[in-house]
């Protein structure tokens, strides 16, 4: 078992019982290893296909009885992969021994200490799996079913997602496996999704008009409550989610379901120095993060980050370069559309994991920006460029600008070139930071903003680029 760091929320592993090897014979028995040398697998996301780097697989020792629950996690496991050293969270329970996951989510597990072990732990934040052994060889080879998260039940992720009008990260984590795609627009069908949903206001909840409030309530139900925020290991918010509906602000956007996204900018940009924001909703979000709550922000929703947290990022045009205090909410939504940004990836592990998965591609011609959606599905074999940088589309009228960092405590994931509008006029091509998160308060609560949409507005089965840092960020930040 293991335990949710999010308030006093408890998650069981889901056990299986394996047979490795394929045979039994040889003389094992459950919990027998004196014949194995190893345990071997690859660790999966739930749709089975794409894995997970960097997660901690660890036999438990015979006296763990009793789970560890760190303020802060720990990340001292290193293996050596492709010569490259990994790190991986510690255990949360006493381990025997313990090792990572690779890029390619393989990993090798040394027993050849052990005579005896009846458990093994996969696990990467706060979603695990265990596996009951029954190794009968020296290589204990465990399938994919052995270790593929589940979707649902114990040892899976909650999470909960607020639509918004002009991005879509629950379609990206149907891609996962966390819900089904609906096969003729390949998005989420909803009804499968594997998470909550709360009404954000947008053009998308008309995918929600006939279903009851009871079933997908308004987003302030989520952030009216603390106690309702500490179900969800992360939150996960869309550009476009209206504030006054998720009870953030007192400014509503009238007939939000029919704007563009610059007209949605261009309103909210009109009524910046006047929006009250609410403290309660503020509060909560704070507390749910300082408890150990992750959440994931994107593009125009920015100030859910913004008005709770100011030492996350300097935002473009926001006033007072002061961490302590919240910018002008809005003010930042200053970026021009029709741009890609060729971004460079600074963090080491990300790349590599990053140059193992197929994409879709991104040129000045299929990106959306020219209102073309033609492409090759999983057309790339790799999310990079040849230069190892990662090409983001989707940037549309009046997207946030980040400035930069107030310190070092913030990680810049992604940074890129990008053209925006500034008080002081035009900026062409100027590199600016476009993913980033930060570790908030001591029990390992985390906040992760993306200046771009992470769900690529031209909807194929296959992953953009920008849906595989989202990937691997759903896992990372669950950490």
């Amino acid at each position: 078992m293991r335990r949710s760091i999010i308030g006093s929320l408890v998650v069981l592993s889901l056990a299986t019982t394996v047979a490795c090897g394929g045979s039994s014979s040889g003389g094992g028995t459950d919990g027998d290893l004196s014949d194995t040398n190893s345990i071997t697998g690859t660790v999966f996301a739930p749709n089975g296909t794409d894995p997970i780097a960097g997660a901690t697989v660890y036999l438990p020792s015979s006296s763990s009885s009793s789970l560890s629950t760190p303020a802060m996690v720990a990340k001292t496991v290193t293996v050596t992969c492709s010569g490259t050293s990994v790190s991986c969270s510690d255990p949360s329970a006493a381990a025997a021994v313990s090792t990572c996951s690779c890029a390619d989510g393989t990993f090798s597990l040394d027993v050849s200490s052990l005579t005896s072990g009846t458990t093994l732990v996969i696990e990467k934040g706060a979603t695990s799996k265990t596996v009951s052994l029954s190794c009968t060889e020296t290589t204990c080879a465990l399938g994919a079913s052995d270790t593929t998260f589940s979707s649902s039940g114990t040892g899976a992720l909650t999470m909960a997602v607020v639509t918004g009008a002009y991005d879509e990260i629950q379609d990206v984590l149907a891609k996962l496996g966390y819900g089904t795609l609906d096969s003729a627009t390949n998005r989420l069908d909803i009804g499968t999704e594997q998470f909550a949903i709360y009404r954000g206001g947008g053009s998308d909840d008309s995918a929600l008009a006939s279903i009851s409030e009871t079933t997908y309530p308004e987003a302030s139900a989520l952030f009216g409550t603390l106690a309702t925020m500490q179900q969800y290991d992360i939150i996960f918010i869309n550009c476009g989610a209206d504030e006054s509906v998720s009870g953030l602000s007192n400014i509503s956007v009238p007939n939000s379901k029919g704007l563009s996204h610059a007209e949605y900018h261009a309103y909210h940009k009109a009524f910046a120095g006047s929006k009250s924001v609410n403290t309660t909703a503020v509060t909560n979000i704070q507390s749910y993060v300082n408890g150990g709550g992750k959440i994931y922000v994107t593009d125009l929703a920015y100030d859910f980050i913004e008005q709770a947290f100011p030492e996350v990022m300097d935002f473009q045009d926001g006033g007072d370069d002061d961490s302590t205090t919240a910018e002008t909410a809005d003010a930042a939504q200053d970026g021009t559309s029709g741009i890609v940004s060729d971004a460079t990836v600074n963090d080491t592990e990300m790349r590599t994991w990053l140059s193992g998965r197929a994409t879709n591609t991104i040129d000045s011609s299929t990106s959306p920006n020219s209102g073309t959606c033609t492409t090759t599905t999983g057309g790339s074999a790799t999310a990079l460029n040849s230069d190892n940088t990662i090409r983001i589309g989707d940037f549309l009228p009046g997207w946030a600008v980040m400035d930069e960092a107030y310190d070092t405590s913030t990680t810049v994931w992604l940074q890129g070139p990008v053209d925006f509008s500034s008080d002081a006029g035009p900026v062409l091509d100027e590199v600016r930071p476009l993913t980033v998160s930060r570790t908030i308060g001591s029990n390992s609560g985390k906040v992760l903003y993306s200046s771009y949409h992470t769900a690529h507005s031209c909807p194929t089965a296959g992953f953009w680029p920008q849906e595989r840092v989202l990937q691997y960020l759903v896992f990372e930040v669950a950490e």
